[in-house]
């Protein structure tokens, strides 16, 4: 496996999951000023099969319409719960926050996810596990065989995704994190902002965890 990590001008890690045969899962396209993002999977040589998403704001989800261009017969995952945020700038938070550049996405391959889904993708084996309350959709994509969690903005180095949002369900941080904590500590966190962390560490200096 090969991992590629993206960061746009809105300070987004995009992942690229690539296998041996240069096949590829994308996490999070949330950006592609000047067409940077599919300029940079083009000298990836990569061929794009899958798109996941960890939740739909706009800027994890902003580049999706330019990536289905490139690679029409992608299928793209998204929890139920923020399907909608695909279609309304509202919901997808772009109508306040993206400078009046409203984010409508058209997606032809689209499959709907729940919380303990399991995908096997090129290869992959991946657990699905909702975890609302930065969105009411957010979920984190659990690569088992790999030990790699995508959080989204979920679960950060040293902090936890804003509750203070229209998608938001504050009262749901405490079951959602409760989840997180039950899972191995060997797990290597990439959030959907900032850099690499682990479970290990989460769980012995971020206090949102500590607390629990």
């Amino acid at each position: 496996m090969k991992l590629d990590t993206y960061i746009t001008r809105q300070a987004c890690n995009i992942y690229t999951v690539i296998n041996d045969n240069n096949e590829g899962i994308l996490i999070d396209p949330g950006y592609n000023a000047n067409n940077c993002l599919i300029e940079h999977l083009k000298k990836l040589n990569v061929d794009i099969k899958y798109i996941l998403i960890t939740h739909g704001h706009y800027d994890h989800i902003g580049a999706l319409n330019d990536v289905l261009k490139v690679y029409p017969n992608a299928i793209t995952y998204i929890h139920e719960e923020d399907k909608i945020c695909l279609t309304s700038p509202k919901y997808n938070l772009s109508d306040d926050f993206n400078n009046g550049m409203n984010v409508v996405v058209k997606v032809k391959h689209l499959i709907t996810l729940s919380d303990n889904d399991n995908l096997n993708l090129l290869g992959f084996n991946i657990k699905v596990m909702h975890t609302p309350f930065h969105s009411k959709g957010s979920v984190i994509y659990i690569f088992i065989n790999e030990e790699i969690i995508f959080s989204g903005d979920t679960l950060f180095f040293n902090t936890i995704g804003r509750t203070d949002l229209i998608t938001s369900e504050p009262r749901k941080v405490n079951d959602s994190l409760l989840k997180i904590k039950e899972l191995n500590a060997n797990y290597v966190i990439y959030p959907g902002h900032g850099i690499k962390t682990s479970l290990e560490r989460e769980l012995k200096y971020n206090m949102y965890l500590r607390i629990l």
